[in-house]
C-alpha cells in the first residue's frame, strides 16, 4: 500500500473522517449557517493535517497522492461543510496552474503560498453576460508595457481572500488569455454577493476590471493559452466533484439508516418496514455505482490518459445521484429531517450545488455525447 509521510492510506482517510465530524468542524458548520466565512482556524487545522497538500509534489513540500488516493481522501471531507471541500480541493488543484504554465518568477512568488496552505489563487472565469468559453466578454487590449483589462466576473469564489486573481480576458487577435491579477490592483473592484442557498461559508464576488492595468509579467503562459489553462484541469477538478458528491450522499445514507435503526412505530424500528429498506438498498446502490465511475476517471489521470469523458459522465452522474439519496434520506427522516436542527437538512441543501459546480450538467451531456458520437462517426462521415 502507498504511504506518505508515515501513514497509509487508511490513516488518512480515517483522520479525514474524525476531522470532518470533530466538534471545531461541526460548530464551524453551524458559524457558516449564520453567515460566517469557513473559519481560519479550521483552515490551518486543514492545513496541519495535510489535507491542503495532499496532491501538492514532495519536492513542493506536499505528499504527491496518486488520484485515486486523492479522491479517496476527498469523499470522507465530502461529507462535512460544503466550504471545506472546497477549500482543500481548491488548495490541490490550483498550484498546478502555476507549475505547469507559471514562469520562474510566478513560481517562485506564489507556489509557496500553496505550501504553506494559504488561500493563494481564485479563479476568475465565470460572467454574468457571457458563457465560458471562446464568448469571453472581458476585454484585454496590449501596450507597449503590458494590458489592460476591462470587463466584469460573478460568482468567483473567494476573491477578496485571495492572493491573486487568475482571470481570462479576450482579445480579438490572440483569443482567451489568462492573466495574473492581485484583489487591490488599481482598476480592480470586489463587490460581495449574496450568500448561497448551501454550502454556506463560501465567500462568492463580481469582480470589475476598468482600465486595469497589468505588467507583461502577469500573463499566465503565453498569449492565447487561457482556455488551454482553464480546460486542462477539467477532468480533475470534476472528478474530485463526484468524489465529494458521494461522500455527501454516504453521509445521507449513514444518517437515514441510523435513524431507522431506532424510530420506532407500532413497535418496531422502521428499518424492519419494506418500503424503508428498498429506500436504503436504493440509495447503497447508485452510491456504489457513483463510487465505481469516479475510480473510473481517477484510474485514467493516474494513467496519464484523457479522462474528459469518464469525469464528465462521474460528475453528471453523482450530481444526480447526491440530490436523489439526500431526498430519499430525508423522507426516511420524515418531518424531524425537514427542521433546521436536522444535519439533512443542510446536507439536502448542499447538494444542489453539485449541479453547478465545473460545468452544468447539460454541459456535461455536451461532452460525453461528443465522445459517444465521435466513436460512431465512420471514417467518411
Amino acid at each position: 500500500m502507498t504511504s506518505w509521510s508515515g501513514r497509509d492510506a487508511s490513516t488518512w482517510n480515517q483522520a479525514a473522517l474524525d476531522f470532518v465530524h470533530s466538534a471545531p468542524v461541526l460548530d464551524a458548520a453551524l458559524q457558516m449557517e449564520g453567515g460566517s466565512p469557513l473559519p481560519q482556524s479550521i483552515q490551518r487545522r486543514a492545513h496541519e493535517l495535510g489535507f491542503t497538500t495532499a496532491r501538492l509534489p514532495a519536492d513542493r513540500g506536499g505528499y504527491g497522492m496518486a488520484m485515486v488516493d486523492y479522491v479517496a481522501l476527498l469523499e470522507r471531507i465530502g461529507q462535512g461543510p460544503g466550504a471545506l471541500r472546497v477549500f482543500i480541493h481548491g488548495q490541490n488543484t490550483k498550484w498546478e496552474m502555476f507549475e505547469r504554465f507559471g514562469s520562474t518568477a510566478q513560481k517562485r512568488r506564489y507556489l509557496p503560498t500553496f505550501e504553506r496552505g494559504e488561500w493563494a489563487a481564485s479563479f476568475a472565469l465565470t460572467e454574468p453576460f457571457a458563457g465560458t468559453g471562446n464568448d469571453i466578454a472581458t476585454r484585454a487590449t496590449p501596450t507597449g508595457s503590458g494590458w489592460v483589462l476591462n470587463g466584469e466576473k460573478h460568482l468567483i469564489t473567494h476573491a477578496a481572500s485571495a492572493q491573486v486573481l487568475i482571470v481570462l480576458a479576450q482579445h480579438e487577435d490572440y483569443g482567451v488569455s489568462a492573466f495574473l491579477v492581485a484583489p487591490d490592483t488599481p482598476g480592480v473592484s470586489v463587490t460581495p454577493m449574496p450568500e448561497l442557498m448551501g454550502t454556506r461559508g463560501i465567500e462568492l464576488a463580481a469582480v470589475r476590471f476598468d482600465d486595469c492595468a497589468v505588467e507583461t509579467e502577469a500573463l499566465l503562459g503565453v498569449a492565447g493559452q487561457g482556455l488551454e489553462i482553464g480546460l486542462s484541469f477539467l477532468d480533475i477538478t470534476r472528478t474530485a466533484l463526484a468524489s465529494s458528491a458521494v461522500g455527501l450522499a454516504q453521509r445521507a445514507l449513514d444518517l437515514a439508516a441510523g435513524h431507522a435503526a431506532t424510530r420506532v412505530t407500532s413497535g418496531k424500528p422502521i428499518a424492519r418496514r419494506q418500503a424503508v429498506q428498498i429506500k436504503l438498498a436504493d440509495m447503497e446502490m447508485t452510491i456504489r455505482a457513483g463510487r465505481a465511475l469516479v475510480s473510473d476517471a481517477a484510474n485514467a489521470i493516474d494513467e496519464g490518459l484523457s479522462a474528459r469523458h469518464e469525469a464528465s459522465i462521474a460528475k453528471r452522474y453523482t450530481a444526480r445521484m447526491v440530490t436523489d439519496v439526500t431526498d430519499a434520506a430525508m423522507q426516511v427522516l420524515g418531518g424531524i429531517g425537514y427542521t433546521a436542527q436536522s444535519p439533512i437538512e443542510r446536507i439536502s441543501r448542499d447538494a444542489r450545488s453539485f449541479w453547478f459546480e465545473e460545468g452544468t450538467d447539460d454541459a456535461q451531456a455536451f461532452v460525453i455525447a461528443r465522445t459517444v458520437i465521435g466513436s460512431l462517426a465512420s471514417p467518411s462521415t
